[in-house]
């Protein structure tokens, strides 16, 4: 899981194909790479507390020791 949340965060525009794909289908309107690579690192900080509020959880499951 902490793999994946990883790899959702991104901080360039070339590394993530679908904001490449929506972009180019809307022709720019309703976002841009300027809005999103500002927006991005408060995701990235949310994905990092996100999991570690859910270590006492993953505990209580037995997921981890």
């Amino acid at each position: 899981m902490i793999v994946l949340i990883g790899s959702e965060v991104w901080f360039f525009p070339f590394q993530v194909d679908w904001h490449t794909m929506a972009y180019a289908t809307t022709g720019g309107r309703g976002f841009g790479y300027a809005l999103m690579t500002r927006i991005n690192p408060v995701y990235a900080v949310a994905y990092v507390v996100a999991a570690i509020v859910a270590i006492p959880w993953w505990r209580y499951l037995g997921l981890i020791q």
